[in-house]
C-alpha cells in the first residue's frame, strides 16, 4: 500500500476527482470543531437518546469488552487507559456537530450524510482493526491517534466478539493524525487507530444501500399503484405433480418482475429520492405547534432551519426540479427546492406556499428556531 498522500488545503473538486472512493488521503487545514469534555458527552447521550458505547481492550491482547449505554462516568474505568467512550447521532442533538455536516453537504449529497460519531479515547484506547463498507471521514478534535491501515488482508471476522473485528491484522502502512487533520478513508480499507493521548475523533459516515434494500422499496411502492401489471398465471399445471415450479414458470415471473421495474426516468428518481431520504432516517416527531408560529418567526426574518435529522434529495432539472424530504415530495417552485438544498434554510418566500410548509411540519422536518 502506497504512502498516504496529503491534501492541503483542501480543494472539494480535487478531492472528488483524485481520491473519492478511490484511495485513502490526510487533509489539513479545513475543519477544526472544539472538543467536547468527556462529560458533555456522556450527558448530552444521555440526555438525548444517543447510542453510545465503552470499548476496552487492545489488539496485541485481544481482549475486548464492550458495554452499551447508557453510560455515566462511574461506568469508566478507573486506570485511564485502553478505553474508548463512542457517542453515535452527535449532530442530532447538537449544533456544533450538525455544523460539520454542513460543510460536507457542499460537495457530497444531502441525503449520503449518515451522522456524527465522536470516539473519546484514554492512551491506548481503540475499537480495534475493522473495515468498513461505506466511505469514512476521521477529523481529529484533540490529542494524536496512529492509524494502521491495509488495502490488502485477511478478511476473516474473529468471531470471539460482538465487535466486527478482523481476526488477522497485518497493517501495511501508518500514520499519526494530529488535531485540525482529517484522514479519509473509502469503503474497503482496513484500519487500526490507537490513541498516543487522551484523544478526540469525529467520525463522518455516509452510506448507501444495497440493491435488494432498493428492490425492496421499490415492491413495495409498485405494488400500491393501481398499475401493478399482471399476475403470475398457472397456464399448464403439471397433472402428475400440479405443485412443482417448472422452469416456463420461472421464466414467466422473471419477466413479470422485470416489466414491474421498467420505470421511466422521472418516476425511478422519484422513487429513489423517496427511499434514499427515508432510509436510516433518525425518527423525529411532527413539530409541536403550529403553522402560525412558523410564519411569524419568517415575517420577523427570524432564522428558521431544517431539522438536524432531515434528509432531502432533488430529482428533475430546471424548472422541473422537484423537492423530497424524510421520503415526502415537497410541493414547492423549483426556485425555492434548490435554495433550501443549498442553504437548508427556510426563506420568507415560503410564507406564500403554506400548504408546503404544512408538509414540512408533519414529516418532522423543521428543526428548532
Amino acid at each position: 500500500m502506497k504512502l498516504v498522500e496529503r491534501l492541503d488545503p483542501f480543494e472539494p473538486g480535487r478531492f472528488l476527482g483524485e481520491f473519492w472512493q478511490r484511495r485513502p488521503c490526510l487533509i489539513g487545514d479545513w475543519l477544526t470543531p472544539e472538543p467536547f469534555s468527556l462529560g458533555e458527552l456522556l450527558e448530552t447521550a444521555g440526555r438525548d437518546g444517543l447510542p453510545s458505547r465503552l470499548i476496552t481492550g487492545q489488539q496485541e491482547r485481544a481482549d475486548w469488552t464492550l458495554q452499551h449505554g447508557p453510560l455515566d462516568e462511574d461506568d469508566l474505568p478507573g486506570n485511564g487507559q485502553d478505553w474508548t467512550v463512542l457517542v453515535q447521532e452527535m449532530d442530532k442533538a447538537s449544533r456544533a456537530a450538525e455544523i460539520i455536516l454542513d460543510a460536507f453537504r457542499q460537495f457530497l449529497p444531502d441525503w449520503m450524510l449518515d451522522d456524527i460519531m465522536i470516539s473519546h479515547a484514554m492512551p491506548g484506547g481503540s475499537v480495534g482493526a475493522h473495515v468498513d463498507a461505506y466511505d469514512v471521514f476521521l477529523i481529529q478534535a484533540a490529542g494524536t491517534r496512529r492509524w494502521q491501515l491495509a488495502e490488502e488482508f485477511d478478511p476473516a471476522p474473529d468471531r470471539r466478539f460482538e465487535m466486527a473485528l478482523l481476526k488477522n491484522w497485518q497493517p501495511q502502512t501508518e500514520l499519526l493524525v494530529a488535531p485540525g487533520e482529517l484522514l479519509y478513508l473509502p469503503p474497503g480499507i482496513a484500519h487500526h487507530g490507537v490513541a498516543t493521548d487522551e484523544c478526540q475523533t469525529w467520525s463522518v459516515g455516509l452510506r448507501t444501500p444495497t440493491g435488494p434494500e432498493m428492490m425492496f422499496f421499490l415492491a413495495e411502492s409498485l405494488a400500491m399503484r393501481a398499475d401493478a401489471g399482471g399476475r403470475l398465471k398457472v397456464v399448464h399445471p403439471d397433472s402428475q405433480t400440479p405443485s412443482r415450479i417448472s422452469p416456463a414458470l420461472a421464466r414467466q415471473a422473471r419477466d413479470l418482475m422485470k416489466a414491474a421495474l421498467e420505470l421511466d426516468d422521472n418516476d425511478l428518481q422519484s422513487l429513489l429520492a423517496q427511499f434514499l431520504t427515508r432510509w436510516r432516517l433518525w425518527p423525529r416527531e411532527a413539530m409541536a405547534g403550529d403553522q402560525r408560529s412558523i410564519a411569524d418567526q419568517l415575517q420577523k426574518e427570524r432564522t428558521v432551519r431544517l431539522d438536524s435529522a432531515a434528509r432531502l434529495a432533488l430529482f428533475g432539472s430546471g424548472d422541473n426540479t422537484s423537492l423530497v424530504i424524510n421520503g415526502e415530495e415537497i410541493d414547492c417552485p423549483a426556485t425555492l427546492a434548490q435554495e433550501l438544498a443549498r442553504t437548508r434554510i427556510l426563506s420568507t418566500v415560503w410564507l406564500d406556499y403554506p400548504d408546503a410548509l404544512e408538509q414540512l411540519m408533519e414529516s418532522g422536518a423543521i428543526g428548532d428556531y
